[in-house]
């Protein structure tokens, strides 16, 4: 095994099959062998490098991540590599590992040849390609190799010189004190830094040992990796997320299509309803030239078919064993409900389970089938079951409801109460002690726990309980003895327009500091907003440079507008995070009134006007102008930002319909036969320009975070001027081209395939159109223009 072992191009990847020669020669023919001449190499190289790969970022880190993996296990190291990713204080993208380091000779073997490799007699390591140690010259023209040997940094500089075949250009020599090892440094453009980002977290999440992370969330990288809900030695299921094949480290997406599993089968069910991963040893799967897709031969499906099939006979059995510790029988319903219920992996499973097979084994060892979360209660002389639980969102009612039921569903997010009470007293002074349990107030104790639902369970007779008691326990459940109770005033204050209760001091209360971490971690669905504001007492005159906003009924508004503070809180920590401001200012709150008197300080600014020149200051008034360009293009096309396709006031159905048209023609024709005077060309590349994607993931990512507080709406000139020269333009190509307002919209739909039959007829019927139309009058206003002088002799 020679030293380019460990740093072979493209993480080489499997023991290379060889192909079975089908073809015999008969005679001794005259030969010629394939080959590339001197003048064809440029061309070669710039295949290899710029069309290989349809993902040139994730390339960078996937080719460069897996050598460096390789390189430790050459050494046998079970230590994690050192990825550091790109940011506005280092734009470079490098990827350290401590192997054993490359001498001079081994750099421009293995960086400058292409297609050598010494990993395809070995299934230990990732690559067999020779292709992935230049892939950086995918992303950009140059990268530096750093390698580290004996106490010595060698530095080479690759690049894309004049014959666009590439050089490696030693550049340093000096001494080190760090551990043996190679650095890759490939320069990243300003734009590419958030992708590198994303596409680093989704590829290092399948690694075996996951990088070390440097450059960004240091520490707290992997925090948005989804957990594992269910796993064993060689697959893994995630609530969530798409489903992979894993080979060497890398997540290759499973493809129920190209399976050739059928719509609702189980094997379909299994990929589609949750994130499920398959680790394979490498050399089980065959895997595309660039590393980028498996390649589904027969041997390929055959391999991941047995695995699922062996996976959906051991998902009943692990279910089964989340139950293995439970004491009695409400124990393991708990544990099924959890599992069941709406958003739990067994709902996502429930096509491909066959839940006759889940089983609890109590502690003496008799088995019991698990099929539901439910102990019926349905004859009235045996017990009296009641519900207490919050309306739903939709419903009218507003207060927690009390219904008689007939059984109760055993689950962690329940709990159920026993009526300890003597005789039979109905109703009577449960709302004091049951609501608090699923309703918050501000009186509650905040350390409580809060429940979905809460049964309360009355037992008719001693058979029932005991028979009850026996097979679930009964520390499990509290008595209603046992409760605390709240005071109905203190659970429902008045409102302050006449309603009962006692009146809660945050009612009174006219200042208030916003809770904003409160309100990032809370829901629009709860009921109490006043709980995201801290009653405080403030000298309007002393506070310097106060932030402040107006609420009402605890609501902030806003132009007569009014926002959820929940909604308002996460918008302002990403406006925040997205112009660069760490640390959430102290913001006061203020009702109306009092409102009115703070803001008329020179001393106090509105939040929102304070974010919003922030924004306005870090971005200038040429990207603004790109950003509001962006956005009226994306609103016609109907993927736009907060207002919609049918909020641009002026433009006509036709306008809209030549913007579709032109849309499905910029993605599916090659307008090269198309008159180049032509009014459509200036229309195609007015659209084309105001997309600006090449800058397009910047836009977005303002327009997607600080949306709230980019005025553009508002801002007529900028967007009256942009709407006025789409309307020029479009209306010169409707009077142009009149058949074309007859073209079927549905032709137009994102989701319908490429058309290039229709595309070459539409641009043949404007280039029929242009020669008449500047060459010869117009038949029909000729013949219009002569019955009127007619008419008037």
């Amino acid at each position: 095994m020679t030293s380019g072992d460990a740093y072979g191009k493209l993480w080489e990847v499997m023991i290379t099959k060889p192909q079975k020669n089908t073809v015999k020669q008969s005679q001794d023919f005259k030969s010629y062998s394939f080959g590339i001449k001197k003048e064809g190499l440029s061309h070669i190289f710039n295949v290899l490098r710029n069309q290989l790969y349809s993902d040139k970022v994730l390339a960078v880190i996937r080719e460069y991540s897996c050598n460096a993996v390789d390189a430790h296990t050459e050494v046998g190291k079970d230590e994690p590599i050192l990825v550091t990713l790109p940011n506005q204080l280092s734009p470079y993208f490098k990827v350290r590992d401590y192997g054993r380091g490359l001498k001079e000779q081994e750099i421009g073997e293995i960086y400058a040849m292409y297609g050598e490799s010494t990993k395809r007699g070995t299934n230990e390591q990732i690559g067999q390609l020779g292709l992935g140690s230049k892939s950086a010259f995918a992303y950009g023209d140059n990268f530096v190799i750093n390698s580290f040997v004996k106490g010595k940094k060698t530095s080479y500089n690759a690049f894309i010189d004049s014959t666009q075949i590439g050089q490696i250009s030693k550049m340093a020599v000096e001494k080190s004190k760090e551990k043996d090892g190679v650095e890759i440094v490939v320069p990243i453009k300003n734009d590419d830094f958030r992708a590198f980002r994303e596409k680093a977290l989704d590829l290092f999440t399948h690694f075996a040992i996951k990088p070390e992370i440097k450059g960004a969330d240091e520490g707290n990288f992997y925090a948005e990796c989804l957990p594992s809900v269910m796993s064993s030695d060689d697959w893994t299921i995630r609530q969530s997320g798409g489903s992979f094949a894993v080979m060497g480290n890398i997540a290759y997406p499973l493809s129920t299509n190209a399976l050739d599993y059928e719509y609702r089968s189980t094997r379909y069910e299994l990929l589609s309803e949750v994130g499920l991963t398959i680790y394979f040893k490498i050399g089980d799967l065959d895997i595309s030239a660039s590393r980028e897709a498996l390649q589904y031969t027969d041997e390929t499906k055959k391999t991941i078919t047995r695995k699922l099939d062996e996976i959906l006979a051991k998902i009943p059995k692990k279910i089964s064993e989340t139950m293995k510790d439970c004491k009695n029988l409400w124990d393991a319903k708990c544990v099924y409900g959890d599992l069941f219920k709406h958003g739990g992996i067994g709902h996502s499973l429930a096509r491909v389970l066959d839940k006759q097979q889940l089983k609890w084994t109590n502690p003496l060892g008799f088995v019991t089938k698990i099929e539901d979360n439910t102990f019926s209660f349905a004859k009235k002389m045996d017990a009296e079951v009641r519900l207490f639980q919050k309306p739903h969102s939709y419903s009218r009612k507003k207060r927690v409801t009390a219904e008689e039921q007939v059984a109760v569903l055993a689950a962690n997010e329940n709990i159920l109460i026993i009526d300890d009470r003597a005789g039979d007293m109905g109703g009577i002074g449960l709302g004091g002690k049951m609501i608090p349990l699923v309703k918050e107030f501000d009186a509650r104790p905040k350390d409580a726990p809060l429940y979905k639902a809460a049964y309360l369970l009355t037992f008719k007779n001693k058979a029932t309980a005991n028979d009850f008691y026996k097979k679930c326990g009964k520390k499990n459940f509290k008595k209603l003895s046992e409760l605390p109770k709240s005071k109905l005033s203190e659970i429902y204050p008045t409102d302050g327009n006449g309603g009962g209760g006692a009146k809660s001091s945050k009612h009174s209360t006219k200042e208030f500091v916003f809770d904003v971490g409160e309100a990032t971690s809370g829901s629009n669905w709860d009921s109490l907003k006043s709980k995201y504001f801290n009653e405080t007492s403030v000298d309007i005159d002393s506070v310097k440079n106060g932030l402040c906003v107006e609420i009402d009924r605890f609501y902030i508004t806003r132009r007569g507008n009014e926002t959820n503070p929940v909604s308002y809180a996460k918008n302002i920590v990403n406006v925040f995070n997205a112009i660069g401001i760490t640390k959430i200012p102290r913001i006061y709150a203020f009702k109306p009134k009092k409102y009115a008197k703070v803001i008329a300080k020179k001393n106090w600014t509105n939040l929102h006007d304070h974010i919003t020149a922030k924004v306005r200051a870090k971005f200038n008034e040429d990207f603004m102008q790109k950003v509001a360009e962006r956005k009226f293009v994306s609103n016609l096309e109907g993927s736009g930002y907060g207002y919609g396709r049918n909020s641009q006031n002026g433009i006509s159905d036709i306008q809209k319909h030549w913007f579709e048209f032109t849309c499905f023609m910029r993605k599916n024709a090659d307008l090269g036969e198309l008159n180049i005077h032509s009014p459509f060309v200036r229309l195609f590349s007015w659209i084309r320009d105001r997309f600006h994607e090449d800058n397009h993931k910047k836009i977005d990512a303002v327009l997607n975070s600080c949306k709230e507080f980019i005025e553009l709406k508002d801002d007529a000139s900028k967007t009256d001027d942009i709407a006025k020269e789409f309307t020029i333009l479009a209306e010169r190509c409707a009077k142009r081209y009149p058949l074309v307002k007859h073209f079927d919209d549905d032709i137009f739909r994102p989701y319908r395939n490429a058309d290039s039959k229709f595309c070459k007829e539409a641009i043949n019927y404007m280039n029929v159109i242009d020669v008449s139309y500047e060459n010869t009058e117009n038949i029909f206003e000729v013949a219009e223009k002569l019955d009127k002088e007619q008419s008037n002799k």
